[in-house]
């Protein structure tokens, strides 16, 4: 328990060390924790929990811009997963990848033949009562992978979602990530 409190306590001092930035995808590691904007920090310590205890695998991913366009092209690839959930359940929303301090928002377009969405990565942060979703890299890669469910990941702390609209947010995350888009 001693260890567990004095590691705790390390994060924590890692993480306000942080500079508070909009989306300032090259600032990496625990310094690159985005704490600016509220229910990061819950996030960044359910994550280091998880992983501490092997219940969220870690995933290496080269910083600068490989790992932007990496993480750019997962983030565009939810995108594509949420043109597939059912047109009623779509909503706006960003979300901030806390430990890459990326922002991206995901925008409802009405066209001629029904709605799909935009994806703007690498995007400023949103006006203060904007439905954001929290999470970090590793557990969006988690969702994509189906190694945990949206559900468990918000149970588990590892993703927070804010703002107006939540259960949008959540319905629209969970529908999402119940695409397979192999067989699509």
């Amino acid at each position: 328990m001693r260890s567990r409190l004095a590691g705790t306590a390390a994060l924590i001092t890692m993480l306000a060390a942080a500079e508070a930035q909009a989306c300032a995808f090259h600032i990496t590691g625990l310094g690159g924790f985005d704490l600016a904007y509220p229910g990061s920090m819950r996030v960044a310590l359910a994550v280091a929990e998880a992983k501490l205890y092997g219940n969220l695998p870690q995933t290496i991913l080269p910083e600068g811009d490989e790992g932007l366009r990496i993480t750019s092209n997962a983030m565009k690839t939810l995108g594509d997963r949420l043109d597939q959930i059912p047109q009623d359940s779509m909503a706006d929303f960003y979300i901030l990848l806390v430990d890459r301090r990326l922002w991206t928002r995901y925008y409802v377009e009405t066209y001629s033949d029904g709605k799909a969405y935009n994806v703007y990565a690498h995007t400023s942060a949103p006006e203060e009562d904007s439905p954001v979703a929290h999470m970090t890299y590793d557990v969006l890669e988690a969702l994509a992978t189906e190694k945990m469910t949206v559900s468990e990941a918000v149970d588990a702390g590892l993703i927070q979602i804010q703002g107006q609209s939540p259960d949008q947010v959540s319905t629209a995350l969970n529908l999402a990530y119940g695409i397979d888009l192999a067989s699509r």
